[in-house]
């Protein structure tokens, strides 16, 4: 899927959710995929959105992911900096705009860990790019009307005890 949308003549990420239940290995399996793929991309960020539902855990908001990508992702840092007296929600839109006009053109691999929200994953996914966003979350994730992305969705299920030791193996 990437290859096919790194070789298509308009310009569109993709976005891979990969779902299912907690222990199942979605993190990993997103983390050594942007790892394997990352000569392809010009850069590579983690975001973890803290979805999980856990009773002490605030999900991270769209503001503070997009100062975490913006961040790692190299944006200058007098641009990261918030103007007194302006409403979060401008801020928040200040921030997605540059966002997006800083990965204009430029492909990247974005992992969004733990998500919960199709909205904020749709606020996180650079517009006019062909980077990789890789979503990890319980249920599958449909992205919102009119979102440009081509979106995928792969279940991932628990490894079995054969499996679980073929991995073992590989590695060691």
């Amino acid at each position: 899927e990437v290859r096919a949308a790194r070789a298509a003549t308009e310009t569109r990420p993709v976005v891979l959710v990969l779902h299912g239940e907690p222990g199942a290995g979605r993190t990993t399996l997103a983390v050594r995929a942007a790892r394997e793929l990352k000569d392809q991309f010009r850069g590579a960020c983690v975001v973890d959105l803290r979805g999980g539902g856990q009773s002490r855990t605030v999900p991270l908001s769209t503001r503070e992911a997009l100062l975490h990508l913006l961040n790692r992702l190299g944006a200058p840092r007098e641009q990261l900096l918030q103007r007194e007296g302006s409403a979060p929600e401008q801020q928040t839109r200040r921030l997605a705009e540059l966002y997006q006009r800083h990965l204009t053109d430029i492909p990247v691999i974005v992992v969004l860990d733990d998500a919960s929200d199709p909205g904020q994953v749709a606020a996180l996914v650079p517009e006019h790019s062909d980077s990789l966003v890789l979503v990890t979350a319980r249920e599958p994730m449909e992205m919102p009307e009119g979102t440009a992305a081509r979106v995928r969705q792969l279940p991932v299920t628990a490894l079995d005890a054969a499996g679980a030791e073929e991995v073992l193996r590989a590695a060691a």
